[in-house]
């Protein structure tokens, strides 16, 4: 009992470091966010001036091809799976093939209790995160000619054709991330 003891002291006490691989990618691109599940990974980028692209490698980053392009850059993007993911990119986007084709979801948030959207451009989704097929968080952000911006948090039981929302607020700069552990969102 001692020595099984002992062996797992042991065993606790060395230190685990993680071991950097420099990984070469075009130079052309500018990266914005990158996601993985398992070797499987999404990579967020843009060209100067130009669309989003979103590239995609199947062998932990060994090598990265182009998926898709989008009108605008890509602020976020989420999968729950290797097929299934969204992404805002100006308007919210579906896919349900890894990334290769995308549907064009249009979300925007239904906030006619919120008193600064009277007088504001509708809000579009800046951070999403999904928990499964059906239900998912997002923030809406809109700036206001003075600097201030609006957040609302909304959620979607529907795969994000439709929001409801949760709690706004007024701030005086935009929210900049979104953390999701288990059902808790910050």
């Amino acid at each position: 009992m001692q020595l099984l003891f002992l062996f797992l002291a042991m065993l606790l006490a060395i230190p685990v470091h993680a071991q950097w691989e420099e990984v070469s990618i075009s130079p052309q691109y500018k990266f914005r966010k990158i996601f993985f599940l398992d070797d499987r990974g999404w990579l967020a980028a843009e060209e100067t001036y130009k669309a989003g692209i979103l590239l995609y490698t199947d062998n932990g980053g060994d090598d990265w091809r182009e998926v898709a392009r989008f009108p605008g850059y890509i602020q976020d993007f989420h999968f729950i799976n290797a097929q299934e993911g969204w992404l805002m990119a100006g308007d919210l986007w579906h896919t349900q093939d890894g990334g290769e084709t995308w549907t064009d979801l249009s979300a925007q948030i239904n906030a006619e209790e919120v008193p600064w959207t009277q007088n504001t451009v509708a809000a579009r989704p800046d951070m999403i995160h999904f928990f499964d097929s059906s239900d998912g968080v997002a923030v809406f952000q809109a700036s206001h000619p003075v600097g201030d911006a609006s957040v609302i948090v909304a959620t979607t039981q529907d795969g994000g054709r439709h929001w409801q929302t949760r709690k706004w607020e007024q701030f005086t700069s935009a929210i900049g991330s979104l953390e999701v552990v288990g059902d808790r969102v910050w």
